[in-house]
């Protein structure tokens, strides 16, 4: 995830140098593992699989799934 924006609705993801925006919808399912997550609970960094269909030149995401961004693990 490169940028989220909750007012607009919108994700924007980086694959290399390649960067998609992403609608968000009310239909549009979030997940991390079996937990439902909402749009602002995404992240800068964090690591998502991202489905999508095109409207016009629109990409509408139907299924966000977030994985933990990959960094150094925590201390316990």
């Amino acid at each position: 995830v490169k940028n989220v924006d909750a007012m607009a609705k919108s994700i924007a993801v980086a694959k290399g140098k390649e960067e998609k925006g992403f609608a968000v919808t009310a239909d549009t399912k979030i997940t991390k593992g079996k937990e439902a997550l909402k749009l602002e609970d995404l992240k800068a960094g964090m690591n998502v699989a991202v489905e999508y269909k095109k409207d016009g030149d629109k990409l509408i995401a139907t299924s966000i799934k977030a994985a933990a961004p990959k960094t150094s693990p925590k201390a316990k």
